[in-house]
């Protein structure tokens, strides 16, 4: 392992999670019947392939390939028709520039799959938990998905059936749920990072995306004593701060802020107590008006500034470990957060993007089932606050469980698969 006494820096990420307006107490909500329900998901399967072929003919259009080329010239426009699919803007999340930056290393990743014919791989990191917080989801047990984690699988199907369409033998899109890299940081627990793990792979196989979109557990790839280094690194990161590392101060700031809505919360606590816990009611006016959202807002300022600094010692660890690159040996490697050295990757689409999967609920634009680019996200807190609008003028908003059609969903049978207008 790279010993992490050497630096002090990390390049962590993880995206700051907005409601649509800041929490007020005094908003009306109006909590959501979830029913039995039924949705062809297979629709969306199709939907995936038939824009993946349209995408493939636009590369194909934009960089052809000439019939007389030699070999290494073939192999080399090839490569600049799959780099073109993953660059184009539908898939494509951060600046065009990054692409540029990391092109030499992600064409000769490519070239090499091409020059022995097997499926080029793509690798990222992604799919943590479903968090447990009542303004961001319904999620009981953390384990939960929902058409946001099949809107998600489907993208990276459509990339690699894309990839297919201009170079025969495909690709295959690696995912390594990291469920178990962060749970003692957050505070999960580790069967639930498995468990959610497992159900968006029972999901992916029971649709029949699994031989395209391949997931599987990143702790497999991780060497002996990686707790311990884990352990090493956020020594080092205190020693740091201790010592007035304001550059890393400044980044555990930012990372606390977003950490704090994705940390499981006590149990017991109303929607209205966490929501005034993350107003912008003032410190002396909250503890006046609300006492025991106040001692909430103290724990989660204090629990999420040390789940920022374990958060970033665990991602430092395993990165310095190699676990992805071991994995993903001669993969293409893709991010979600958009950085030099890998391919930017959109997690569910480009009109989808306030957050990823497991910080929040899928729907469709309109809550009307629409088509695959209908698909939308929205946090708990926002479709109840919709739906006491909604019930104002007498309509209302409910959530729709697949669990009974779909066998890899009994595990999640009271959690709303999408959100229906009535």
């Amino acid at each position: 392992m790279e010993n992490p006494s050497t630096t002090t820096g990390t390049d962590a990420r993880i995206s700051d999670h907005r409601f649509s307006r800041p929490f007020d107490p005094d908003d009306a909500l109006a909590p959501i019947d979830i029913q039995e329900g039924t949705l062809d998901l297979s629709r969306f399967v199709v939907e995936a392939e038939e824009s993946a072929q349209q995408r493939a003919e636009v590369v194909r259009k934009r960089n052809p390939i000439g019939a007389s080329l030699v070999e290494e010239d073939r192999v080399r426009a090839q490569a600049e028709q799959i780099l073109g699919i993953l660059s184009l803007a539908r898939y494509r999340k951060g600046s065009v520039r990054l692409i540029e930056e990391g092109k030499p290393e992600f064409m000769a990743r490519i070239e090499d799959a091409i020059r022995a014919q097997r499926p080029v791989e793509i690798i990222l990191s992604f799919f943590c938990y479903k968090a447990l917080n009542p303004l961001k989801t319904f999620a009981q047990t953390g384990t939960e998905v929902d058409l946001s984690e099949y809107a998600s699988v489907l993208r990276f199907y459509e990339i690699a059936k894309a990839i297919e369409a201009v170079y025969e033998p495909g690709a295959r899109v690696l995912v390594a749920c990291d469920g178990t890299k962060y749970a003692d940081a957050i505070g999960f627990t580790r069967a639930q990072g498995q468990g959610y793990y497992e159900a968006i792979r029972a999901m992916a196989e029971g649709m029949g995306l699994s031989d395209q979109v391949v997931l599987f557990d990143e702790a497999d790839y991780y060497s002996p004593g990686i707790e311990e280094s884990m352990a090493i690194h956020q020594r080092r990161i205190q020693d740091a701060l201790d010592s007035g590392d304001q550059a890393l101060r400044d980044q555990v700031g930012m990372m606390q802020r977003s950490l704090a809505l994705y940390t499981p919360l006590p149990g017991g606590l109303s929607v209205a107590t966490v929501g005034s816990a993350f107003s912008a009611i003032p410190d002396e006016v909250l503890a006046a008006r609300n006492p025991e959202a106040m001692d909430l807002r103290q724990w989660i300022l204090g629990r999420s500034w040390e789940v920022a600094v374990q958060y970033i010692a665990a991602y430092d660890a395993v990165k310095a470990d190699g676990a992805l690159a071991r994995a993903g040996a001669r993969a293409v490697r893709a991010t979600v957060h958009p950085k030099a050295g890998q391919v930017g990757l959109y997690a569910i689409g480009e009109s989808a993007t306030q957050a990823f999967p497991h910080h929040i609920q899928g729907t469709f634009r309109g809550h009307s089932v629409g088509a695959l680019g209908d698909v939308r996200v929205e946090f708990r807190v926002d479709l109840e606050r919709e739906n006491a609008e909604m019930q104002r003028v007498g309509g209302t908003l409910r959530g729709v469980s697949l669990s009974k059609q779909y066998p890899f969903l009994n595990a999640q049978s009271s959690h709303p698969f999408y959100f229906q207008a009535q």
